[in-house]
């Protein structure tokens, strides 16, 4: 007889283990999605995992939900675990919008669209870029390198625009239009930026535009004349 009693252990145990499984692999009923979101991206995150919930709460996979939630544009950080009995709890962090993008989008930093969550007020104080032949991420990175130029002379970006011909133009936040052109645009910023300390920055109000894209120097637009300034 007692070669039966291992056996029907093991029976027992197996027995045990599915009843468990059937009993805490409970249909997951609850979603639960928090973090600093709209109405319309909490939908969106419930609609990225809902093909994941069939398999029951222990079934799920957490690393897969995860995914599906940073397939969306604008998730930064993503967490995600079991909510007992019956739940799963989603935390999310997004993108931080550090600049308007085009005509009603917004770019990360790492030049990634993302919805725009920003206020009014928030959103206007952004730099606006758009660009006609770089993508999002391109713009983002000539922006990052032309405003670490400015940076040490107090000055920002206020729009970044690249024409049809890749022409790259930049207005200052006092309104200040200087055009770079489509090559060796740091080479060229760190030339205007040099001219605008040593001579410009006292006499804004009479400049009316800038042209860097000379090879040794700037053109600046009075109201009139025409004066170049060389190194």
């Amino acid at each position: 007889m007692i070669r039966w009693v291992a056996p029907l252990l093991l029976l027992v145990a197996v027995v045990a283990g599915a009843w468990s499984w059937q009993v805490l692999n409970a249909p997951i009923t609850i979603v639960q999605v928090t973090g600093d979101l709209n109405d319309h991206e909490r939908q969106a995150i419930r609609r990225a995992v809902s093909a994941s919930l069939d398999r029951g709460l222990l079934g799920v996979r957490l690393a897969v939900v995860k995914d599906s939630i940073r397939r969306l544009s604008w998730p930064r950080e993503v967490t995600v675990r079991r909510l007992w009995p019956a739940g799963l709890a989603i935390d999310v962090e997004k993108e931080r919008a550090v600049a308007r993008w085009g005509a009603g989008g917004y770019l990360s930093t790492q030049g990634a669209v993302i919805p725009g969550s920003a206020s009014q007020d928030e959103a206007v104080q952004l730099p606006l870029l758009s660009s006609e032949v770089a993508s999002p991420r391109e713009a983002m990175e000539v922006y990052r390198v032309l405003s670490d130029v400015l940076a040490v002379h107090g000055e920002r970006i206020a729009v970044l625009r690249e024409s049809e011909l890749g022409e790259w133009h930049v207005q200052l936040q006092g309104g200040l239009s200087v055009a770079l052109g489509r090559e060796r645009l740091a080479e060229r910023m760190q030339r205007f930026a040099l001219v605008y300390a040593r001579v410009l920055a006292d006499q804004l109000d009479a400049v009316g535009y800038v042209d860097a894209r000379y090879s040794n120097g700037v053109a600046v637009r009075w109201d009139p004349p025409l004066v170049a300034y060389k190194e």
